[in-house]
């Protein structure tokens, strides 16, 4: 299976599930397609680098359009690769054909490396995103969120972060897609990058970022 060619898509029910599943899985994805829902409690930051194509009747009497329109506006506001298509006077279905929609996932390819990644989520067990992974909370009863961008061309990484106690960047993403990363931020703190292969793991002590062996940090705990 070509990894960067998985499509999900779902129907009422299950499109909020595949919703759900892709806000913390958006790095697996090369879209993903919610017909007739798409549920409430999202971590939408993390649809940035994921397209999303929603179809929705104006007529639903089970799944109210007026979430959908919310959520999509929200999507759009935040950068997302997001469509919506609504089908007048359609109750809680989608009017046949379906080959556009089919057309459309299948037209779709992931991207494995991103250059810019935002990412949250409330437990390091979700805390995968693209080349860089949430591996510990400062404080575990809170969310945390990253922001990282690729600079190609001063071969940069630039990484914010909420919450953050550790995380780990894939070198082996990042050379694999043609990315050279030859310094790395982390809000605001520098440092060199000499391996092009494997994990690098950065942590906060409490006063100041720095590198320490992965193994420190692989085991990740939710609550």
């Amino acid at each position: 299976i070509d990894p960067d060619r998985v499509l999900l898509i779902g129907l009422s029910a299950g499109a909020s599930g595949a919703m759900h599943f892709a806000s913390g899985h958006a790095d697996e994805l090369a879209c993903v397609v919610p017909l007739i829902a798409i549920g409430t409690d999202l971590d939408l930051p993390n649809f940035r680098n994921l397209p999303v194509a929603i179809h929705h009747g104006d007529r639903d009497w089970v799944s109210s359009i007026c979430n959908v329109r919310v959520q999509y506006r929200k999507m759009q506001d935040l950068g997302v690769p997001v469509t919506s298509k609504e089908y007048p006077g359609a109750g809680h279905g989608i009017p046949a054909p379906h080959d556009a929609i089919t057309e459309w996932m299948l037209s779709q390819k992931r991207n494995p490396a991103p250059r810019t990644i935002t990412h949250e989520c409330e437990s390091p067990n979700r805390g995968r995103a693209y080349w860089l992974h949430i591996r510990e909370f400062v404080d575990p009863h809170r969310r945390a969120s990253v922001k990282a961008s690729l600079d190609v061309v001063r071969r940069a990484a630039s990484i914010r972060t909420v919450n953050v106690a550790a995380f780990t960047v894939d070198m082996d993403i990042l050379s694999g897609a043609g990315h050279e990363v030859a310094t790395l931020s982390v809000n605001g703190t520098e440092f060199p990058c000499s391996r092009t292969s494997g994990l690098i793991a950065y942590r906060f002590d409490g006063e100041a970022w720095g590198t320490v062996p992965v193994e420190r940090v692989l085991k990740t705990n939710g609550r």
